[in-house]
């Protein structure tokens, strides 16, 4: 904020800024519940990509082997109430006149709680992400999955020549039917793989490996290990 205003009216009627800090906190609200909710899916059963440590879990009042997941259901929880305090302080705003009104009063209350809140749930997303460790085996093994690979299939017939429509066609095609027959995609014979496009040849089985594929992924933000971590470091600088 400026170090004193240029009009006087703006001076005792003006809370932009209070709007604005009511914004970037909902906005930050709402990436931690989309990270909140994302861990709880990965730690779920159907997944299990991730486990919570007991320190930020609570047992189940009724089932002793579940573990619940408390902190991040009410970081995912709290997004709503800062959206809603939000636009609760633009509402207020919107039917003013110029000038000191009394309702003014009315956008302190959403400040000071928004304010606490977001601070929480940062507090307490980091010690959550501290605390959880990732089941590498059951990643690996899904990142495995031969379907997975289906784009690289794409790009491989692309760098053969092939026009990106074509290559598309020619892998949906043969994804459908490898389902049909029974068979992953990496099980399928070369003779099989040819019949969908010629540009096909030996290499192309080597593309299967989950970690092979990562490390092609180069491009700037790309999910290629390298990228990753370049991305872990500049994280790390902020």
């Amino acid at each position: 904020m400026p170090s004193h205003f240029a009009n006087s009216i703006d001076a005792v009627s003006d809370r932009d800024f209070v709007a604005e800090y009511l914004f970037v906190a909902a906005m930050c609200g709402v990436h931690l519940s989309q990270m909140a909710e994302t861990l709880i899916i990965y730690a779920s059963k159907e997944f299990g990509f991730i486990s919570f440590s007991d320190a930020v879990t609570t047992a189940s009042s009724l089932m002793p082997q579940k573990k619940n997941p408390d902190p991040v259901e009410l970081i995912r929880g709290k997004c709503g109430s800062m959206v809603g305090e939000l636009v609760n302080v633009l509402v207020t705003l919107k039917g003013l006149p110029l000038g000191y009104n009394r309702d003014l009063q009315e956008t302190k209350p959403p400040l000071i709680k928004t304010a606490k809140e977001i601070g929480n749930c940062l507090r307490v997303m980091t010690v959550v992400l501290q605390c959880l460790s990732v089941n590498k085996e059951v990643t690996l093994k899904a990142a495995g999955d031969a379907e997975m690979i289906s784009t690289d299939l794409v790009e491989y017939l692309v760098n053969k020549g092939i026009p990106f429509r074509k290559a598309h066609e020619d892998v949906s095609a043969l994804v459908a039917h490898a389902r049909e027959s029974g068979q992953t995609l990496n099980e399928l014979s070369l003779s099989a793989c040819q019949s969908f496009n010629q540009a096909f040849e030996d290499d192309l089985f080597q593309l299967f490996d989950p970690k092979g594929s990562l490390q092609a992924k180069t491009s700037p933000g790309s999910t290629g290990t390298a990228k990753v971590k370049e991305a872990l470091a500049k994280a790390a600088k902020i």
